[in-house]
């Protein structure tokens, strides 16, 4: 029996979440169990409880009420080991991720460009994950 990694996707329109959703359930070996909440601030808040901790957030740079740069900052801030060293993919535009390179410095997580391409999900995917 296979392992299932669990992948929470957050934030983002219906139309990004739907596609996302799709080629991660296209994948062959079916071992992944996806977790959508539609607000960083929701995810932040289910990720401190310990609920459903996932091997991999997917984070739209768009996520609500609080954007995915900030969820991601607060994430990395967490004294908590099991959140600020989860794994990260952040989906945005060009123009989007230019602003998270410049207010990051080094610590850049995997960059899923929007719109979606089914291979470079699958990419960045198996590179969260490897």
């Amino acid at each position: 029996m296979s392992h299932w990694k669990k992948i929470l996707l957050i934030g983002g329109d219906l139309k990004s979440r739907l596609a996302l959703h799709d080629v991660i359930d296209a994948r062959p070996a079916r071992d992944w169990r996806l977790i959508k909440v539609p607000d960083g601030e929701e995810a932040l808040t289910r990720l401190r409880a310990g609920i459903d901790l996932p091997d991999l957030c997917i984070i739209d740079f768009v996520a609500g009420n609080l954007g995915g740069l900030d969820l991601l900052k607060k994430l990395r801030a967490e004294e908590n080991p099991a959140l600020s060293r989860l794994h990260a993919i952040l989906c945005a535009t060009p123009e989007e991720w230019q602003k998270v390179q410049q207010e990051t410095g080094g610590s850049l997580p995997i960059y899923l460009p929007k719109p979606f391409d089914p291979n470079q999900v699958k990419a960045a995917l198996e590179r969260a994950l490897a």
